[in-house]
């Protein structure tokens, strides 16, 4: 029986277990059909059994490092919880043993990969450390870099603005993370990234997500790349958008790199941040990043940046020519990490100007927010293809 029948027959024999899930269900629609971390598992448990320490136990059977250390845990907590708390807590028990002490494939966004990701290698270990946090089963990586490792020597850089949820098959929620591969005899690597199941067999590649697709940039060897819309492979050098609805190849043009001198905004070089400075026009009213750039126009070439913000906000991408005159486009942006994609099509003259040629040179770019809250960019790069 696996965890969504065990919550289906605890449900049905109790009406107060009930009314938890459907509250916790309002907040996470996803919550009933998909593998639950085990927090959220805990959290519902509290309302059946508040007197209960399953909680405490859950979480020693997530600290557990070895499969046979949270196997043997986990049957602890489901005799343990037996007598506190009745079968409702008998059969959710019994689902976090399995969440745990098993392979853990997750979603994105409520839209699973149409693979189906079977890990054969153990989770990969990582240290604490300042600008990491704990989320919900995952870890978010407010500042600095996380690395995870695997058992056979692969690495992961987890960039700063993401979050992570490390696992037999780990997944990447939001944000970039840069894959060191150990050769797999098998291809039995496996990550989920947005709408992306991802095998790999040795290689090098570095993929971030957002709340619309996937990008995965291979560096050597290769990848293959399972999306609703089919399965293809990636080669070194080449680079795809995954989505719901299929891939598209795209192509890397430029990316800003901690060596590229700002031209406005400060770099936190422990944090691997760029952080805004106030604008001047009026002083201090909004917030700026700005940098050179080294781009020829074309209708094709994308903008794209990940930025943090305090408050919700209208962020302005800007970009100068030579001739002196401006580009501009704006999108909202939430509070928190997000990513964002400017067409350069989208962009227009700020005054009535002939339209950009294909070819002209682009050499600033600036992001403005109409907030004074600062702006945290995490990276920014260009690239073109659909």
């Amino acid at each position: 029986m696996d965890e969504a029948e065990l919550f289906e027959t605890a449900l049905a024999e109790d009406p107060a277990a009930q009314a938890a899930l459907a509250a916790a269900c309002a907040a996470d629609p996803g919550l009933r059909t998909r593998w639950v971390a085990h927090a959220r598992l805990a959290i519902v448990l509290r309302g059946r059994a508040p007197r209960s320490d399953l909680a405490a136990r859950v979480a020693a059977v997530a600290q557990a490092r070895r499969p046979s250390q949270r196997t043997a845990v986990a049957r602890r907590v489901v005799r343990r919880v037996r007598p506190a708390t009745g079968r409702w807590a008998l059969a959710a028990a019994a689902a976090i043993a399995v969440v745990v002490a098993g392979a853990l494939v997750w979603s994105t966004e409520g839209t699973p990969p149409q693979a189906d990701p079977v890990a054969t290698v153990p989770a990969p270990t990582w240290a604490p450390a300042f600008g990491i946090r704990s989320v919900a089963g995952g870890i978010a990586v407010d500042s600095g870099t996380l690395e995870l490792v695997w058992a056979d020597g692969s690495r992961a850089q987890v960039a700063p603005g993401s979050q992570v949820y490390p696992g037999a098959v780990t997944r990447l929620e939001s944000g970039r993370m840069a894959v060191t591969v150990a050769p797999q005899a098998s291809g039995s690597f496996r990550l989920v990234a947005g709408p992306a199941a991802i095998a790999v067999l040795g290689t090098r590649f570095t993929m971030d997500t957002d709340g619309d697709g996937t990008e995965i940039a291979v560096e050597s060897g290769r990848v293959a790349v399972t999306v609703p819309g089919g399965r293809r492979e990636v080669a070194a050098g080449g680079r795809i958008r995954a989505t719901a609805g299929g891939t598209a190849d795209r192509r890397s043009l430029w990316a800003w790199a901690a060596t590229t001198p700002l031209r406005y905004g400060v770099l936190d070089p422990a944090a691997g941040l760029v952080r805004s400075r106030p604008h001047q026009e009026p002083p201090g009213t909004l917030a700026c990043i700005a940098m050179p750039l080294d781009l020829t126009w074309s209708p094709a070439v994308r903008i794209r940046v990940r930025l943090h913000s305090t408050v919700p906000a209208a962020l302005t991408c800007q970009i100068h020519r030579p001739e002196g005159w401006n580009l501009a486009a704006t999108a909202a942006i939430p509070a928190g990490w997000s990513t964002r994609e400017f067409p350069l099509e989208d962009l227009r003259p700020y005054q009535p100007r002939p339209e950009p040629q294909v070819g002209a040179h682009l050499d600033d770019l600036l992001f403005i927010s109409d907030s004074a809250e600062p702006l945290t960019m995490a990276w920014c790069e260009a690239v073109d293809g659909g």
